[in-house]
């Protein structure tokens, strides 16, 4: 029978320590944002599909 090999906690430990991720996120998210906005603002306004006349009902 194989004996299971140690780790230390710091070796065992999956992911770093500090808030790199967080930054990163948080970075792209208002990216995202300014870019939604710029297309929102300077974006091509398509004309609508369908077009509805409406006239009045003649009297007579």
């Amino acid at each position: 029978m194989q004996k299971e090999p140690e780790f230390r906690e710091k070796e065992a430990k999956q992911g770093r320590v500090g808030n790199e991720v967080k930054y990163v996120l948080g970075a792209s998210l208002i990216l995202a944002l300014v870019a939604w906005a710029a297309v929102e603002a300077y974006g091509p306004e398509t004309p609508a599909t369908s077009s509805i006349s409406v006239t009045a009902p003649s009297n007579g």
